[in-house]
């Protein structure tokens, strides 16, 4: 499913965009580290890398791994819905993923993302959003739901901020979907 040729697609599809995304995540919270749940082949860790983050991206994805943009030491190979080791960053991220996830794992990842930093950008497709292995689209509310279970909140105005600085072409659909969560006081 996800091949080289698929990746390649991304790459000259989605690169511009990623590397938009990666320097208005990085002008909003200077993180000078991260990890990246559900990385894929790093097109947004790449950039970030580029601005001088240290970031880890976590997938399971073996054709991920052999075709991934940055040193093989930068990709943890585990699997989302299960148990993972956490270590603390500035930055979470967690891309387009939650989508393709079975519903009854969500809240798994979402207690993934809420142990390695105090500060999560989220997007995940909401219903109607077409694309591949979507199997798990909800609105905006049921993930803050779920991150709210695990001591965050939603940031509206960092949310609104970034939102308004991403200019996509390809990926229209992350301005839409973005959202900031925060660790409450």
């Amino acid at each position: 499913m996800y091949d080289k040729e698929f990746w390649n697609r991304c790459i000259k599809y989605y690169n511009s965009d990623y590397q938009i995304l990666a320097k208005a995540i990085y002008d909003e919270f200077k993180p000078s580290t991260a990890v990246e749940l559900g990385c894929g082949i790093g097109m947004l860790m790449k950039p970030l890398t580029e601005l001088g983050v240290h970031i880890i991206g976590i997938d399971n994805s073996n054709e991920a791994k052999e075709n991934f943009l940055l040193d093989e030491t930068k990709f943890i190979k585990q699997d989302l819905k299960k148990d993972i080791n956490y270590f603390f960053t500035d930055l979470t991220l967690c891309i387009e993923v939650a989508e393709h996830i079975d519903e009854k794992y969500a809240e798994r990842l979402i207690l993934h993302c809420s142990r390695f930093s105090k500060t999560v950008v989220f997007t995940a497709a909401q219903p109607r959003q077409n694309g591949l292995n979507h199997i798990n689209c909800q609105h905006k509310e049921y993930w803050i739901g779920l991150f709210n279970k695990y001591g965050f909140i939603y940031d509206h105005d960092t949310t609104v901020k970034l939102r308004n600085k991403l200019k996509l072409k390809n990926a229209w659909y992350i301005p839409k979907n973005i959202m900031i969560l925060r660790r409450a006081a």
